[in-house]
């Protein structure tokens, strides 16, 4: 604090002016999306500080703004925003938003504010996937390697159950094509088909 107060003190002696005089507003970048699920994304934007205390937020709608404000959709975090420091360089920031409606594209723009004045980044957007993130491929294996697995676990280590177990099929429904394989060759079935 005192270091603070000395420096904008020799800056006034030699200069004429205040630090803060010499403030400007802030600058703003969105940047895409990441982390995409079913119901959140990650907004990503970089705020440049400009020299004063400087923060950063999002606003976010299904309803495209066509150009960023304030004023739109919802605002994350609601009240606030990221502290993005009293620098010069451009500083990232990132908030996760949920309870997003799956098949649904979302517009967003970042937000970065200080004393100076408010900007505001580009309108991008990103889509929520419908289904999990991933492809579905079913696998069937024998019976056998099912009722083999789920005898050893139902009675323990060391001890095998004597039972008779009715026929089973598994499905993976997250497994690709190579781990397909693998299962297959593991459990003695039907070759992957083309």
């Amino acid at each position: 604090m005192f270091v603070s107060i000395l420096r904008s003190a020799l800056f006034v002696l030699l200069f004429g002016v205040p630090a803060q005089a010499l403030a400007a507003s802030p600058a703003a970048t969105t940047v895409a999306a990441s982390g995409i699920t079913t119901s959140s994304a990650v907004l990503n934007g970089v705020g440049t500080p400009n020299g004063e205390p400087t923060t950063g937020r999002f606003r976010y709608s299904s309803t495209n703004p066509v150009t960023c404000n304030d004023t739109f959709g919802t605002r994350v975090p609601a009240v606030s925003g990221t502290d993005l420091g009293t620098g010069g360089s451009a500083v990232p920031y990132s908030i996760t938003t949920t309870g997003l409606s799956p098949g649904v594209t979302y517009y967003f723009c970042a937000i970065v504010s200080n004393t100076s004045g408010t900007a505001f980044g580009a309108v991008l957007s990103f889509t929520i996937p419908s289904s999990p993130v991933g492809q579905s491929f079913p696998i069937e294996l024998p019976a056998e390697s099912v009722r083999a697995a789920s005898a050893a676990l139902a009675d323990g280590p060391g001890r095998r159950a004597e039972r008779s177990w009715p026929p089973v099929r598994c499905r993976s429904e997250f497994a690709g094509p190579e781990v397909q394989a693998r299962l297959r060759s593991r459990s003695g079935g039907p070759p992957a088909s083309s």
